[in-house]
């Protein structure tokens, strides 16, 4: 009768114990990344009244009879399953898919947890903000990049560190400089000039654009087929440019009074006369930086030559920010450009520039790339409008750093005031050969244990095969319908060891009222 009474106590207490883990997990149906828990239970010890026999001869043999003697808590497991991801647009928050653990520091021992949502606290250190605990992962150097023996420690990121400046070292040219283009070139008075008396006449010059030199008080007249008159008078000495729409124009200039032509050189008080033809130019200009960050505005202009697909070009800086040369301090800042008939770069002899600013930073080299030889992925030369740029270069100012992103790598990148973005840090995962053996220590936060093995440290999607959802976090993998369903049986089954309790009572009242 005693044993009917403590079998019926042993699940009472058993289910009470369910009942506790099962209100738990109720409890946390909200908490961030929370892992359920699940009781099993077990028999308990068997009392043995009598034992197996074995079948003697031609009777069978006889079973072991033995009385239970209640039950025990068998395990209650955690449930490492995956939670859903819910996204909150959060840059610091992060939710983990696969059963790997982000990897937290007091400083003094490393706990683990599943639960993303971090802040940055006053040094800019990533933290759980339940209990202060610093993130770990490796931090970048400064230049972005990762050291294969970096150490693993607190991840930093102080919002309003510098990016310090780089000074440009190539400048990219792109576009069409257009193939028929004028050329330029020079028609002389002599040979075949003729002047008479103060009039200087010029034969058939060809289509194009020119310059004319002329005295001062003198006139410029242009005759032609179909009847082209056209007389313009000059108030100084000077340049006219004059352009011709058509072949056969004769050009004649008037002097002004008190100069002397010579009809033997071709020349005006020793000057010689000329028209000569104003080249096709095309300009770009980019702004460039130095070692300090300071800006100087780079402009390049090329000039088309009479050689069909030749430019020559020459460099320049706007303002008094810096002087320019070639790669030597006697060097010009200019060079040449061909292009072949079909319009690919054909030629651009390897041009750096030395740019040397007035004042701070020191001097520093700028290389042209004008594109592939013989290819079309930069500078071309086809017959159509000029459209070339200088489409990029490399240097940028001082920055500071103003947001970040992680990405699913664990990957934390930086971005500066400058534009400029690079890598400032990578985030540690753990993962354990039995996550279900790991402590419980509170704060969303476990701890190694005897049974789970130890922590293997990784980074997510290459040593470990979990990876990381920036902007979410992981949910409850708490099912409530299970729960509530585990609530009615644990509830039945504490409510019929109860009953066994009252039953045995009342049988052990019948037995003491054997005696009246």
């Amino acid at each position: 009768m005693m044993r009917s009474l403590f079998a019926g106590v042993s699940g009472l207490r058993n289910h009470q114990t369910r009942m506790d883990v099962v209100g738990n997990n109720v409890a946390n149906v909200n908490t961030v990344a929370f892992k359920a828990s699940r009781v099993t239970f077990k028999e308990a010890f068997a009392q043995l009244l009598q034992g197996a026999s074995r079948p003697p001869g031609d009777t069978g043999g006889i079973n072991p009879i033995q009385i239970g003697s209640g039950m025990n808590i068998g395990t209650i497991d955690q449930m490492f399953t995956q939670g859903s991801l819910e996204s909150t647009g959060q840059n610091t928050d992060m939710a983990i898919q696969g059963n790997g653990f982000f990897v937290v520091s007091d400083g003094q021992r490393r706990v683990f947890t599943r639960a993303g949502n971090f802040q940055l606290d006053a040094d800019g250190r990533l933290i759980a903000p339940n209990n202060g605990f610093v993130v770990q992962g490796i931090n970048a150097d400064d230049t972005g990049n990762f050291s294969a023996a970096s150490a693993i420690t607190d991840i930093r990121l102080p919002l309003g560190q510098k990016s310090p400046a780089r000074s440009t070292a190539r400048v990219t040219l792109t576009g069409n400089l257009d193939q028929n283009a004028d050329g330029g070139g020079t028609i002389t008075t002599n040979p075949g000039g003729l002047i008479t008396g103060l009039a200087v006449t010029q034969g058939t010059p060809a289509q194009g654009t020119y310059v004319i030199d002329h005295a001062a008080g003198g006139t410029l007249r242009m005759t032609g087929p179909g009847g082209f008159d056209q007389t313009i008078t000059a108030g100084t000495a000077g340049a006219q440019v004059v352009e011709f729409t058509q072949a056969g124009v004769t050009v004649q200039v008037a002097l002004g009074t008190g100069y002397n032509p010579n009809p033997a050189s071709g020349s005006i008080d020793g000057a010689t006369f000329g028209l000569n033809e104003l080249t096709s130019q095309h300009a770009m200009g980019i702004t460039v930086y130095d070692g300090a960050g300071a800006p100087h505005n780079l402009q390049i202009v090329f000039s088309k030559q009479s050689t069909p697909g030749t430019w020559q070009w020459t460099a320049s800086i706007a303002g008094n920010t810096a002087s320019i040369t070639g790669a030597l301090p006697t060097d010009a800042p200019a060079g040449s450009v061909q292009f072949s008939g079909t319009g690919s770069l054909q030629a651009f002899p390897v041009s750096t520039l030395t740019i040397t600013p007035s004042q701070g930073a020191p001097a520093f080299q700028v290389t042209i790339d004008p594109g592939t030889i013989n290819g079309i992925d930069g500078l071309a030369g086809f017959a159509r409008q000029s459209n070339a740029v200088i489409n990029s270069q490399d240097g940028y100012q001082a920055g500071d750093l103003t947001n970040f992103s992680v990405d699913k790598f664990g990957v934390v990148t930086g971005f500066f005031s400058n534009g400029v973005s690079r890598s400032l840090a990578q985030l540690t995962l753990a993962g354990f050969n039995n996550p279900s053996g790991l402590l419980r220590t509170g704060d969303n936060m476990y701890e190694e244990s005897a049974n789970s093995g130890n922590a293997v440290l990784g980074f997510a999607g290459i040593s470990n095969t979990s990876t990381i959802t920036p902007g979410a976090l992981e949910n409850s993998n708490v099912d409530i319908s299970a729960e509530f369903t585990n609530m009615i049986v644990t509830q039945r089954g504490f409510q019929a060891n109860s009953r066994v309790i009252t039953t045995s009572d009342e049988m052990l009242q019948e037995l003491v009222n054997l005696k009246r």
